[in-house]
């Protein structure tokens, strides 16, 4: 357990073991949901935890750590995905969390539902994917803003826009 505790430039005091402990889970149903994959999901939580723990070791300031995780999450698949050109099919867990896939019933989705959505999404941008994800997660326009580099007053137009772009493609089959 970490036990390290860091007072940034903003005077606020930060438990790394209590922000691992807080945010890992929401972070890896958020990096699954853009990767597709499991083992790529976990990669990118630590790889997150790292860069920030880095950060905060220089004397980096923080003041929205859900925030910055994400953002910094992002950036990573972003990275990954660019310098291994993965293009995942398994994006199905966009939809779900891994609670609603044991429960069967919650099986609200047919299988071949499902496959027209997995489909789908996998032809997403990264970015669609991410604002996709950013909101099922409950992020505020101004998190979505800063983790995806985009004006705030633009994320409701993408994400708008992505979500049309979605149901467009499921509704005409591709």
């Amino acid at each position: 357990m970490i036990k390290k505790k860091y007072i940034n430039k903003s005077k606020i005091e930060i438990d790394l073991g209590q922000l691992f402990e807080k945010y890992k889970n929401q972070l890896y149903l958020f990096s699954l949901r853009l990767s597709g994959d499991s083992d790529f999901a976990k990669d990118i939580v630590q790889d997150s935890f790292l860069k920030i723990f880095k950060y905060l070791d220089k004397g980096g300031i923080v003041k929205n750590p859900r925030s910055l995780l994400f953002k910094t999450a992002y950036n990573i698949f972003v990275d990954k995905n660019r310098k291994a050109l993965i293009v995942k099919e398994n994006l199905f867990n966009l939809f779900i969390t891994e609670s609603e896939k044991s429960d069967p019933g919650n099986n609200y989705i047919r299988d071949e539902e499902g496959d027209i959505i997995i489909r789908e999404i996998s032809k997403l941008k990264e970015r669609e994917k991410a604002i996709i994800c950013l909101y099922a997660e409950n992020f505020s326009y101004d998190d979505m803003s800063a983790i995806l580099k985009i004006r705030r007053s633009s994320v409701g137009k993408v994400l708008s826009r992505s979500i049309d772009k979605l149901r467009k493609k499921i509704k005409d089959g591709g």
